[in-house]
């Protein structure tokens, strides 16, 4: 997912670079180098795609790299684009989110250094290539603490899903013992009994059930279509619990 999010992402400016050539911010001298290093960028998302695929390198080497790769993407963007104010700074934070959820460990931390580390060296770069009147590193460290805060964040919140969906598979194991639990007590009981959901539908049913009701029965299957009698005796119950359910036949 995070791959397809990077292909989509270039294949959008990619599409923004041509369509709208005439604005300002695509200006024609910019315009051929933009598309050279959105068609590279383009080219290693798809290779990765093939690493993804095959499962090498490692987890932790293939996200390095990607990340490595986008950083190095954006930065080259902004120092193209007019540094800062080109706002493409911004975009380096959703990369950070999404490396920061799948991240192990303290690697998001890593991502965001690493971040850090081109966006600074990318302005004092610009500042002495004289491509800007002053470097703006005050703007530079808001965004540098933004993307320690979000690689952080992100990382916390795909921590707490984990755990989340642990909780989640053990509860579904104690559920299904619990169910086993339930039919083995079922099976052991001389009375017939079905258990019902709200819909009418059998969802429980003990060995006894089929014998007195003299078919097979289905977890799933209609109460009202096998036993009508019995599925409205149910039904008037349930509207007045307070009444006594007659016999039925």
């Amino acid at each position: 997912a995070f791959n397809m999010f990077r292909l989509l992402s270039v294949i959008a400016l990619l599409v923004g670079g041509v369509f709208f050539s005439g604005w300002s911010f695509f200006s024609p001298e910019v315009l051929p180098p933009f598309l050279g290093i959105a068609t590279t960028y383009s080219l290693l998302a798809l290779l990765f795609a093939f690493g993804i695929s095959r499962r090498k390198p490692g987890f932790d080497t293939q996200l390095v790299w990607q990340v490595a790769t986008d950083v190095a993407f954006i930065v080259s963007l902004i120092y193209l684009l007019g540094g800062m104010k080109s706002g493409l700074g911004l975009l380096l934070l959703t990369y950070l989110a999404a490396a920061g959820l799948i991240a192990h460990g303290r690697m998001t931390l890593f991502h965001a250094s690493l971040a850090t580390l081109a966006l600074l060296t990318e302005e004092t770069w610009r500042t002495w290539g004289g491509r800007g009147t002053e470097a703006d590193y005050t703007t530079l460290a808001l965004l540098c603490i933004a993307c320690f805060a979000v690689a952080w964040v992100s990382h916390r919140l795909a921590g707490y899903a984990q755990e989340s969906q642990k909780l989640a598979e053990r509860r579904r194991i104690d559920l299904a013992k619990l169910d086993q639990l339930n039919q083995r007590i079922l099976e052991d009981v001389s009375d017939g009994v079905l258990v019902v959901d709200s819909e009418g539908r059998i969802r429980q049913y003990n060995p006894q059930a089929e014998r007195l009701i003299g078919r097979l029965l289905a977890a799933g299957g209609r109460l009202d279509l096998l036993l009508p009698a019995l599925a409205q005796a149910l039904a008037d119950w349930r509207d007045d619990p307070q009444s006594k359910p007659g016999l039925v036949q």
